[in-house]
């Protein structure tokens, strides 16, 4: 039966993230949280620049490659780079690896890219076997450097429930400590509900542009934006009973000076204490973000 491959879409992301569970478990990863790979895949598909192809293998997805372009500025022509290939169990031996491949090797060619190139495990020995079949070359003389610009991974909270259709929200929120580093930066709203400050990101802004907005209306006060802590989503239900996914990424930061009066008066802003944050913070993911930059600096 041949093989099928076909470019990932929204409606092949339950599909796709079955895959890269298995991809992420093989890896060492905990491969069983299917809510981290849907949105993993999701931002993939907002990324200009990274293509993700599937292969369809006796009515199954079985297996599926990840690439992005860069330029060989030297030659002048574009190079492809694999970032993943995978193959389940299942079907390997199959000739779907090989065809995911091929598959990628057809595009390069069609673009006039100079070269493919790719990166694994010493180790894996099939995977090596498999590349120098299809004419790739080891390049002994290389090494690999990589400089990790963060020690997280996108975290979910919350539960997800079946038949619902969440709506994923995406904002940007700052981690302010106080000079003594005991209380951290919280807005109380009319409700009664503590939040870090920051909000809902807008469409053509920037991470930095939507925090320093949305802390501006809430607070009054510029802030000086620090480094960014992680992302980290909930599943939780609105208010209003919404299904709603909250996505957000989070930056520690520091007050600068105050710049008018805030622009939401149902917004205030309060000092909490930083162990009190798991209680009070409304959202699971805020209170994590808290813990994350407590930790990462000894003196906070």
């Amino acid at each position: 039966m041949p093989i099928e491959i076909v470019e990932l879409n929204h409606s092949l992301i339950r599909e796709a993230s079955l895959l890269l569970a298995g991809y992420r478990a093989e890896g060492g990863w905990d491969g069983g949280h299917a809510e981290e790979c849907e949105a993993a895949l999701l931002r993939l598909l907002e990324d200009a620049h990274t293509i993700c192809l599937l292969a369809r293998h006796q009515d199954e997805y079985a297996g599926f490659v990840t690439y992005h372009w860069g330029f060989s500025t030297t030659k002048g022509l574009p190079i492809l780079k694999i970032q993943d290939v995978y193959t389940s169990p299942k079907h390997r031996n199959s000739g779907v690896g090989q065809a995911l491949l091929q598959h990628t090797v057809e595009l390069a060619r069609e673009r006039g890219a100079h070269r493919l190139q790719l990166e694994t495990d010493t180790g894996n020995l099939p995977a090596r076997s498999l590349y120098e079949k299809l004419g790739f070359e080891w390049i002994s003389q290389k090494e690999v450097y990589m400089l990790p610009l963060s020690r997280w991974r996108m975290r979910t909270f919350g539960q997800k429930s079946d038949g619902l259709d969440y709506a994923r929200r995406k904002g940007c929120y700052a981690v302010i400590f106080d000079e003594d580093k005991q209380q951290v930066a919280a807005v109380l709203t009319a409700a009664g509900h503590y939040f870090l400050p920051g909000g809902g990101l807008e469409d053509g802004e920037t991470d930095h542009e939507c925090l320093r907005r949305e802390v501006l209306e809430e607070t009054g006060y510029a802030i000086h934006i620090g480094s960014l802590i992680g992302e980290a989503e909930r599943y939780f239900l609105s208010s209003r009973n919404e299904p709603l996914i909250g996505d957000g990424k989070f930056y520690t930061a520091q007050f600068a000076e105050k710049v008018q009066d805030p622009a939401e008066d149902d917004h205030s802003l309060q000092w909490i204490r930083v162990e009190e944050a798991d209680n009070l913070l409304f959202h699971e993911h805020h209170s994590w973000a808290v813990r994350c930059a407590r930790a990462a600096n000894s003196d906070v």
